[in-house]
């Protein structure tokens, strides 16, 4: 597990069970979805599990802004 993925399964673990963009412009939505990517590998390779994920509206482009997930 790269740096990155240990980060976010350590936040995870921790007890935080939502990840979101920083902000509504476009330009944060699209810095967040390496997040999003990077937890869909943790769900992939069996560590977490994602109960929701939110595509937002304001953009037109209905990228993901809201996550929730929990540890398996």
């Amino acid at each position: 597990m790269d740096d990155r993925l240990a980060t976010l399964f350590k936040q995870i673990a921790d007890g935080k069970s939502s990840f979101r963009a920083a902000g509504t412009s476009q330009a944060d939505i699209e810095t967040f979805q390496s997040t999003v990517r990077d937890l869909r590998e943790l769900e992939a390779n069996g560590y977490i599990e994602i109960l929701d994920e939110h595509p937002e509206d304001y953009t037109g482009a209905h990228l993901i802004d809201l996550v929730l997930v929990r540890k398996k």
